[in-house]
């Protein structure tokens, strides 16, 4: 092949244009075949159309998935499966986790919006890389020497953060007298609610920030040379502050701390492949579900939080099965949404929630009656009950754009959301750094690109709240701090 043509046919655009041609066909399959297909070959039908969209972005954009963490392929796996086993165990089952029964249309129309959000995951990682090249065109390295003077600083805010916030952060490290979360779980959603608008503001300040900076100096001397007192104290530090989670059945801030170490691991000491990612998954989805056993004990103890497990386990043994693991069945919220549009249970917001959306970022304390987000509403439309009770259900974060613009809207709003994710991460890595800058990425990716089940707004706003935990741990080093390490790295 002559060099002009080879050349074309990898430029940006010739890539896209061949990607857009591909997915067309495969929908077009997809949507010929749904109407006169079985409903035992449905599942597989859906496969075929996931898979071929999915291999084909992989083959045409394959240089770009190279780091296994880039957010376009993690959110493609972790999309697969909590799509795919929704559906596999509905068709299994015959109706959804909360007795719901779906029909053909509803089944038919969930399947195209999850195959044009994966087309737009595409499009928005093609997207995100472009921004992140023009916001930083080349490498940068301020890593020389900024780890120790950060570490430095960091072991005397965690010393002054120990002694001054001691009466607000002392129950994350007392796990003798951790909460149990069945206890606490209902009446907790309930109260946080009915709080005054400042409450957020007061645990950020004296508890959530000073935690933070007390674990990242943990991990930090973990990861690094350091004496051998120095690591079992660190060790100690955080080993309470890991076995409080556990006891309590705080799954989210596992699952952000798992990925911040995870990452850490993947960028400073050796690089995760693909094949131990699924082996990582695998063990997370399991782990997150024994958690779900475990914390329905009513004592936050070992013994009684293992015979709850072991009980639930023997009562329902098939329970860690994919297709009854109730951690990824969170997309049967947005079936039930596609069906209550069908049904005229609800509406097309055509852009007002967009706006509904972006007004949930306004802390309450400025905008004391500020909307609710989508995840809220969801459970007034569907659920009332529950939303009274203080339960919650996710909202899988398909449901933004299907409810704001139809199935136009879910390949919109994934593009963009994957175009800010790509950028973000891209921007960062051509930013070398670390193990400071990592563990605090670490802690803003496991919402932002982990989150699948509350909704795009939420995710966001998750890893805009974890970002405004980090921004103080970060001006603690000083603005100096960055601008000895750019001299010395450059």
């Amino acid at each position: 092949m002559p060099e002009q043509n080879r050349a074309f046919l990898t430029t940006g655009p010739t890539r896209l244009l061949v990607f857009s041609i591909t997915a067309i066909i495969a929908l077009l399959v997809f949507n010929f075949f749904s109407d006169c297909v079985r409903q035992d070959k449905f599942f597989a039908l859906y496969l075929s159309g996931f898979g071929f969209i999915a291999l084909s972005g992989f083959l045409i954009f394959r240089q770009d998935f190279s780091d296994v963490f880039t957010p376009a392929l993690v959110t493609l796996i972790l999309l697969f499966l909590y799509t795919s086993v929704t559906l596999c165990s509905y068709l299994d089952h015959g109706h959804a986790p909360h007795g719901e029964i779906y029909g053909s249309h509803t089944l038919v129309v969930y399947c195209q919006a999850v195959l044009l959000g994966v087309c737009g995951i595409f499009f928005g990682e093609q997207l995100g890389n472009k921004t992140s090249r023009l916001l930083l065109f080349r490498n940068i390295d301020i890593s020389v020497g900024l780890d120790n003077r950060i570490y430095r600083k960091l072991t005397w805010a965690a010393l002054v953060s120990l002694v001054i916030f001691l009466p607000w952060t002392y129950k994350a490290f007392d796990f003798f007298h951790a909460k149990s979360y069945y206890m606490a779980a209902l009446s907790s959603r309930v109260e946080y609610v009915a709080a005054g608008p400042l409450q957020p503001i007061k645990e950020v300040f004296l508890r959530d920030i000073p935690i933070l900076i007390i674990n990242i100096w943990a991990l930090m001397t973990l990861f690094r040379r350091s004496k051998i007192l120095l690591k079992l104290l660190a060790a100690a530090v955080f080993g309470s502050f890991a076995i409080t989670l556990l006891l309590t059945g705080a799954r989210s801030t596992v699952a952000m701390y798992a990925v911040a170490i995870t990452l850490l691991f993947h960028y400073r000491l050796r690089r995760i492949t693909l094949g131990w990612l699924a082996v990582l998954v695998t063990v997370g989805i399991i782990f997150v579900q024994m958690m779900s056993f475990a914390r329905s004990s009513a004592v936050a103890k070992p013994l009684p939080m293992i015979k709850t497990t072991w009980e639930l386990l023997q009562d329902n043994p098939g329970s860690l099965l994919p297709k009854d693991n109730s951690e990824l069945l969170s997309a049967e919220t947005f079936m039930r949404l596609v069906q209550g549009i069908q049904n005229g249970e609800t509406e097309y917001t055509w852009g007002s929630s967009v706006l509904s959306e972006a007004l949930v970022y306004v802390p309450r304390a400025l905008y004391p009656n500020r909307p609710q987000p989508l995840s809220y509403k969801f459970l007034d439309v569907f659920y009332p009950k529950v939303r009274e009770t203080g339960g919650a259900y996710g909202f899988f974060y398909l449901g933004d754009g299907y409810w704001a613009f139809g199935l136009p809207g879910v390949f919109v709003f994934m593009m963009l959301f994957m175009a800010l994710l790509q950028t973000v991460h891209g921007t960062l890595l051509r930013l070398k750094s670390g193990s400071f800058a990592i563990l605090c990425y670490g802690f803003v990716y496991y919402p932002m690109v982990m989150s699948l089940r509350g909704g795009m707004c939420m995710t966001l706003k998750a890893a805009m709240m974890n970002l405004l935990l980090v921004v103080p741990v970060i001006l603690i080093c000083g603005p100096g701090t960055f601008k000895q390490s750019e001299r010395h790295g450059n």
